[in-house]
C-alpha cells in the first residue's frame, strides 16, 4: 500500500447533556460535568493513539464544541479547532428538543416508522436520512482531501452519535443509506470513541479499516 496515503482518524462522541432523554438533534444543549467527564476520560486514552500533530475538528454545537476548545494546544494535536458545519447531528425537525416520550404520545405510528425504518420515515419537517447521510459523506471526504493535502498524519473529531453511525456505515457499506440496526442497534454511550484507518490513493476512491471497538483500557 506504498502507494496510497494513511490517515489514522478518531471519532468521538459527546458526553451526557443538559434535558435528560430529548430527542437531540439541532437543539443546542451544553453538557453536563457527567458529560465533560465521560469525554475527559475518553481522551486520556486517545491521546496516546493519536498521532504527533493530528489535527482537531468538531461539530459546531455546544455539545462538542466546548470540549473540543478544551483540547487545543494539547500534545498530541496541532494547529486550531477546525468547525465542521456537515458533522451537525440529524435535525428531527418538530421532534427536536421534546422529550422522548412526548414525541411517542403524538406521533406513535411515526416515531415507531422511523426507529424501525429510519430510510423510509422521516420527522415532521425534519432532516430526511438520505439528505443527512449525503451531507454527512461529502463533508467527510472533503475533510479527507484537506488533511491528506496539508500532510497531517490523522485528526480527532468530536461529533454525535448520528454523524458517526452514518460514517460507520459509510465505511463497510459505502453508498448505501443505513438502516434501522445502525440507528438503533449499534451501541454507542456517551464519550464512546471509534477508530478508522483511512487508506487515500491518487484518483480511486478511499478504503478503510475500522478498529471496532476502539480500546479505551
Amino acid at each position: 500500500m506504498s502507494d496510497y496515503r494513511k490517515l489514522s482518524l478518531f471519532l468521538l462522541r459527546h458526553g451526557q447533556c443538559d434535558g435528560g432523554e430529548m430527542v437531540r438533534g439541532r437543539t443546542d444543549v451544553a453538557l453536563t460535568q457527567t458529560g465533560f467527564d465521560q469525554m475527559q476520560a475518553s481522551w486520556r486514552i486517545l491521546s496516546e493513539r493519536l498521532a504527533q500533530g493530528s489535527a482537531l475538528a468538531s461539530s459546531p454545537l455546544q455539545r462538542c464544541q466546548r470540549f473540543a476548545q478544551s483540547l487545543q494546544g494539547q500534545a498530541p494535536l496541532r494547529g486550531e479547532l477546525a468547525l465542521c458545519d456537515w458533522a451537525r447531528e440529524m435535525d428531527f425537525g418538530q421532534w427536536d428538543g421534546l422529550p422522548q416520550s412526548e414525541v411517542y404520545r403524538c406521533w406513535p405510528e411515526l416515531a415507531d416508522g422511523f426507529w424501525r425504518e429510519p430510510q423510509r420515515h422521516t420527522p415532521p419537517d425534519g432532516e430526511p436520512l438520505e439528505h443527512f447521510c449525503q451531507r454527512v459523506w461529502l463533508g467527510w471526504q472533503q475533510w479527507l482531501g484537506e488533511l491528506a493535502a496539508a500532510e497531517l498524519p490523522g485528526a480527532l473529531l468530536v461529533c454525535h452519535g448520528g454523524v458517526m453511525r452514518a460514517l460507520l456505515s459509510h465505511v463497510l457499506q459505502p453508498e448505501h443509506l443505513p438502516g434501522a440496526p445502525w440507528f438503533t442497534s449499534l451501541d454507542l454511550p456517551y464519550g464512546a470513541a471509534v477508530e478508522i484507518t483511512a487508506y487515500l490513493g491518487n484518483e480511486r476512491p478511499p478504503f478503510y479499516r475500522l478498529h471496532w471497538p476502539c480500546q479505551m483500557s
